[in-house]
C-alpha cells in the first residue's frame, strides 16, 4: 500500500469499538470512509494488474469496467463487514451481502439512503443510482459468462463442464472406481460448503465415513464464519495478502 492509498485507508475491524453503531450519522460516516478506502485501494490493485494484461481488449470497456469492479470487491472484502451489515439492517439497508457485481453502486445507494434518513442535503450525498446503473454489473456478468461458456442450453441457466479424462466418456467403471476410492468431486466439496444453510447434513455409510465426518466438520466450522443460512456474513477474506498481489 503506497502513501496516497494510506491517506484514505480505513480498517473497520479496529474502529467499531470506538463508535456507537446505532447512530445513523456514525454509520453514514463509516460508509463514506469505507467507499474512499475501497476506491483508493481498488485503483491500486487494478493498476498492478494493468501492467500484466497483454490483450488490449481487456483494458477497454466493458472488460475494464468489470476488472475495476473486481478490484473494488477485493479491496472491500479485506474489511470486517459483519458489524456494519448488522447495524445497517434496522435502517432497512442490507444490500452489502450481494455486492459482488456492483460494488460502488451498492455503496452509493447505501450512502444516499442513509443520508436521506439523516436528512442531509442532497448536495452532500452521491446521486442514488438508477435501476439501470445499479444492475449494469449484473448484465455485464451475464454477457461475459456467455462469451466464455457460450449460450445457456434451453431453459437451463447453469452450464455443464466435464473435466474428467476422455476415457470417462466411454467407461462407467472409471467413474465407479473414483467413487470407490473415495476421491471427492468438486460437486461434493461444494455441497459440503453449502450445507451450512441446512439444519442437518446426511452422509452415506462407507469405508471413508470417519474421514468424511472430519472433513465435513472442518468445512462447516469454516463456513459458519462466512454464511448464516442464506445470508453472507461478510467476514474479512484473508486468502490473499497485499504483498502477494500482482
Amino acid at each position: 500500500m503506497n502513501a496516497s492509498t494510506s491517506e484514505h485507508s480505513l480498517d473497520l475491524e479496529n474502529v467499531y469499538s470506538s463508535f456507537n453503531l446505532s447512530d445513523p450519522k456514525v454509520l453514514l460516516n463509516l460508509l463514506q470512509r469505507l467507499r474512499q478506502t475501497v476506491v483508493a485501494e481498488g485503483h491500486e490493485i487494478f493498476a498492478a494488474w494493468r501492467s500484466h494484461i497483454e490483450r488490449e481488449a481487456f483494458c477497454q470497456e466493458p472488460f475494464c469496467q468489470s476488472g475495476e469492479n473486481l478490484a473494488y470487491y477485493l479491496a472491500l472484502r479485506r474489511q470486517e463487514l459483519r458489524p456494519l451489515q448488522e447495524a445497517l439492517m434496522p435502517w432497512g439497508i442490507s444490500s452489502l451481502g450481494q455486492i459482488e457485481s456492483r460494488v460502488l453502486p451498492n455503496l452509493d445507494a447505501a450512502i444516499a439512503s442513509l443520508g436521506a434518513i439523516c436528512r442531509l442535503p442532497v448536495s452532500e450525498l452521491p446521486s442514488h443510482p438508477t435501476a439501470e446503473a445499479f444492475y449494469a454489473g449484473d448484465r455485464l456478468l451475464q454477457q461475459h459468462t456467455a462469451d466464455v461458456f457460450g449460450a445457456a442450453a434451453g431453459e437451463r441457466r447453469v452450464r455443464i463442464m466435464v473435466t474428467l479424462p476422455s476415457e470417462a466418456a466411454d467407461s462407467g467403471d472409471f467413474i465407479y472406481d473414483l467413487v470407490k476410492k473415495g476421491i471427492p468431486s468438486r460437486a461434493e466439496v461444494t455441497d459440503a460448503a453449502m450445507a451450512e444453510r441446512a439444519e442437518c447434513v446426511m452422509l452415506n455409510k462407507g469405508p471413508h465415513l470417519a474421514e468424511g465426518v472430519r472433513v465435513l466438520d472442518d468445512v462447516l466450522r469454516s463456513m459458519e464464519e462466512h454464511q448464516l443460512k442464506k445470508t453472507p456474513r461478510l467476514r474479512p477474506l484473508r486468502s490473499w495478502a497485499a504483498e502477494a498481489e500482482l
